[in-house]
């Protein structure tokens, strides 16, 4: 696939969402994918609430739909909210669920080491 680069304007208020391929590859006990319109309709029933709940929301389906929270694969989700700072600025905040959670349990979901919270 050819690189394609373009450029968009990033309305205050809106939201960007990154994830793996583990995240909607979670599959049930029928081999049923969690697939990209979950997804979606999870950010959307949540999209009031702040990055934090709606990364959690998202993992916690994926997890409830594979039954299980053992993965074949990482489940990764970045949930970006962009919100105006001052006039022709912008600011991000980031938040990525598994990480939050791999600090929360002191457990790593992706095999990487990270500090526990305190």
């Amino acid at each position: 696939m050819p690189f394609q680069q373009g450029a968009i304007e990033i309305e205050h208020g809106s939201m960007l969402v990154a994830y793996s391929d583990g995240l909607i590859e979670a599959e049930n006990a029928y081999g049923e994918e969690f697939g990209t319109q979950r997804l979606i309709d999870v950010a959307s029933r949540r999209r009031d609430e702040s990055s934090h709940g709606i990364a959690e929301a998202m993992m916690h389906a994926a997890e409830e739909w594979s039954g299980s929270p053992e993965q074949a694969d990482d489940m990764t989700v970045v949930v970006m909210r962009f919100f105006r700072a001052r006039a022709g600025e912008s600011r991000m905040k980031v938040l990525t669920a598994a990480q939050n959670a791999a600090r929360r349990t002191g457990s790593p979901r992706n095999g990487t080491e990270f500090p526990r919270a305190n």
